[in-house]
């Protein structure tokens, strides 16, 4: 046996090895999961998510991004055989009602992004403000469920908008971008507190949130992690010791992300989980 077949087979031997202690690592995580998740009320995902956090948080501290990542897997996967069911994107976002009452500022450019982003819902209906503070008020108020708001201007978001949408908590769940009379590109958005679409694990969405990094999460550990759980990282943006992140990845990817998120980082918003059309 020459040399490079001696490398070739010692690097098998070393890939196996691994392999073994991953799937042991991997058990590990989900006893851990299991044993944490026990006796709790798993009704309500982000509550349990909160209660957990300071505990996982002291556990994994010294541990690495990949550690992290691996048992914000295990996680979702022990929760799943728990309850009985698929966790999905629904148990953070809710599922929108019967009603679709679509409020927004009439003009040319939401009037296109009505006719292309509404279609979505079932059986829309409409209701003209005369300014955006009036259509997020429509929102707050239960005169409308969703609404329609420019949430980026030139591939530049908005932040006032982001903190309108923050502070009265409500999320992106569409997204349509347009051309305006000088060339520059608009974004507007279809927003609401709750889902208004139903996703199976294999679908592809955007998802977009904040956070404030800590010594043990950084920025560096958070796309880390979204690679290991199979995101396509698209921007990172900091604002304010905040820091903006987007990403593409499919359904079932996004609750462990975000399941990573609650878990592990201080601060973290879903700001919406959307389909760009």
């Amino acid at each position: 046996m020459d040399g490079i077949e001696i490398i070739k087979k010692n690097l098998s031997m070393k890939m196996d090895e691994r392999r073994a202690s991953e799937e042991k690592i991997a058990a590990l995580y989900s006893e851990l999961a299991y044993e944490m998740l026990d006796g709790l009320d798993n009704s309500n995902l982000t509550a349990t998510l909160a209660e957990l956090s300071e505990t996982v948080g002291e556990l994994f501290e010294p541990l690495d991004a990949f550690s992290m990542a691996s048992f914000a897997d295990r996680f979702v996967f022990r929760l799943s055989e728990m309850t009985g069911r698929k966790i999905s994107l629904s148990d953070f976002f809710g599922r929108a009602g019967v009603r679709e009452r679509v409020a927004y500022v009439k003009n040319r450019y939401n009037d296109i992004a009505y006719e292309r982003l509404c279609p979505m819902l079932e059986n829309p209906t409409v209701g003209y403000f005369p300014d955006t503070d009036g259509v997020i008020a429509s929102l707050a108020e239960g005169r409308a469920d969703y609404a329609l708001i420019p949430t980026a201007q030139g591939g530049v978001r908005i932040p006032s908008v982001y903190e309108t949408l923050d502070e009265h908590l409500l999320h992106i769940f569409a997204k349509y971008e347009c051309e305006q009379t000088d060339g520059t590109m608009l974004e507007i958005s279809l927003v609401s507190e709750s889902c208004p679409f139903s996703y199976s694990d294999g679908d592809t969405v955007g998802i977009s949130f904040s956070f404030c990094p800590s010594p043990a999460c950084d920025i560096g550990a958070v796309l880390t992690a979204m690679s290991r759980l199979g995101a396509s990282v698209g921007t990172v943006t900091s604002e304010d010791e905040r820091f903006f992140v987007s990403a593409t990845a499919t359904s079932g990817q996004a609750v462990k992300i975000i399941t990573f998120m609650y878990l592990f980082t201080y601060g973290f918003n879903a700001l919406g989980v959307f389909r760009e059309i």
